[in-house]
């Protein structure tokens, strides 16, 4: 059967067209205002990334009329290309958010077309806020449709292009109102623009997948809205999306439990710019930095036993500063030299320190099966010979290690205060925070930045 009337994708788009604010959860709406506000500052931080600057030299003879901006910046330029960057700029810094279960990385796509397609006309905060919590769920479960057991994959499909895809082209038709056969049209198109390969990892290409799924699903939603049926091409159907990209889809998962279980409240922001695989090696290395105080001249080897995901996914050595992102490896080094995980630690000065490299060679990444995936232990061989371990089992930032809300706050100002100055950085957090009784959402967009494009 090539489609279904009464599918899957009807249930998620009839109940993405009628969300609203007061349907939602005081908690998801809490969480959302989370994410939201983190992903709002990576785009921020992210808007002066090398990525993003020559991408922009690259695209900018072809911009169209002034429509949205590049966040944090005061370069204008056509919804579509403004979408894409910023999605490029949120997710360039490898600083967003995770689902816990399917790496999926769900609001940089949605965030950055709905901030695309508000700057057009006035929306209310509220609106902005349920179209926000309809795409990252959307994407979500798509997510978990495609990867979580008893659904199965290829690991090499990069999910925040497939599904991320999917969430952006329902935020956006929520946003402008499409009803639930326009809805589907949109997912049905945005599913065959959707795509993302795990062969970009380690290279400039990878931001450039959630870039690319966000403007396919703005451009889908639009596309829906104007008139363009592809109504029956549901995400279940026998040469859908879900039967491509998954070899064993679960289709339950994209509708069970719809309004009353979030799959949002299990998207955890991170505290590291890196994959989330590398969040338990950072934990186990600032213990071994701070709590045991070891140093890396006293060090003759190391080792780290992770889970088989981050073993194949980041046990990589790594051979230049961008592949450093996604090296457990590199990080080990870097943190304990460092003692911190931060933005300069991802630095192509940071790689290219001898010291770094030295300490590098030190390191062996073990695959270990009885390692859980947020979980790692390090052991550290010192000179003396010695060993001093240390095993974390959940890492920080994880559903069980949460980030609080004053560590969310505190990574919004360290992302933001270098683009945009104390005192923005200050009422854009504070109209964050209050986005669901703005009159006008525009204030969540910040007022330009420093010696960034367009300053």
């Amino acid at each position: 059967m090539l489609h279904s009337e009464h599918g899957a994708t009807r249930s998620l788009a009839a109940w993405a067209s009628d969300l609203s604010l007061p349907e939602i959860p005081r908690e998801v709406e809490a969480g959302a205002t989370r994410l939201f506000m983190n992903i709002l500052g990576c785009m921020v931080a992210g808007s002066r990334h090398e990525v993003v600057d020559t991408t922009v030299r690259a695209l900018e003879e072809f911009f169209g009329a002034p429509g949205a901006t590049l966040v944090g910046t005061r370069l204008r330029m056509d919804a579509l290309n403004a979408a894409f960057l910023n999605a490029l700029a949120a997710s360039a810094h490898a600083f967003d958010d995770t689902h816990e279960r399917a790496i999926v990385h769900p609001s940089a796509p949605v965030a950055a077309a709905l901030l695309s397609t508000v700057e057009r006309s006035g929306f209310r905060g509220a609106e902005l806020l349920a179209a926000f919590v309809a795409g990252v769920e959307a994407t979500n479960r798509v997510a978990c449709s495609l990867s979580v057991p008893p659904a199965r994959c290829n690991l090499a499909w990069m999910l925040s292009g497939v599904a991320g895809t999917i969430g952006a082209a329902v935020a956006v038709s929520r946003l402008l109102s499409l009803d639930v056969r326009e809805t589907c049209s949109a997912i049905g198109l945005a599913s065959s623009f959707s795509s993302g390969l795990r062969a970009l990892h380690g290279t400039k290409g990878i931001p450039l997948t959630p870039a690319q799924a966000c403007q396919a699903g703005l451009k889908a939603a639009l596309l829906a809205k104007g008139g363009i049926d592809c109504e029956r091409a549901g995400l279940e159907t026998e040469m859908g999306l879900l039967h491509t990209f998954g070899s064993e889809p679960d289709v339950g998962a994209l509708v069970d439990g719809l309004g009353d279980r979030y799959e949002l409240l299990n998207t955890n922001i991170k505290p590291y710019p890196c994959g989330v695989v590398i969040h338990p090696v950072i934990d186990a290395c600032v213990e071994l930095h701070h709590g045991k105080r070891v140093r890396p001249h006293a060090v003759r080897r190391i080792w780290a036993d992770v889970h088989p995901a981050a073993f194949r996914l980041a046990g990589n050595r790594a051979v230049d500063a961008y592949q450093a992102r996604t090296s457990i490896p590199y990080w080990m080094a870097a943190v304990l030299h460092r003692g911190r995980a931060d933005l300069e630690a991802a630095s192509a000065a940071l790689f290219e320190d001898p010291r770094i490299a030295s300490l590098q060679a030190l390191i062996e990444v073990r695959c270990a099966a009885d390692v859980g995936a947020e979980s790692a232990r390090v052991v550290c061989e010192l000179i003396d010979g010695s060993c001093i371990e240390s095993l974390v089992t959940h890492a920080v930032g994880s559903r069980a290690r949460p980030m609080t809300d004053l560590d969310v706050r505190a990574k919004f100002e360290t992302l933001c205060e270098p683009v945009l100055g104390t005192e923005e950085t200050r009422r854009l957090l504070g109209a964050c925070r209050r986005m669901a009784l703005l009159d006008d959402v525009s204030e969540v967009l910040p007022e330009g930045g420093k010696n960034g494009p367009g300053a």
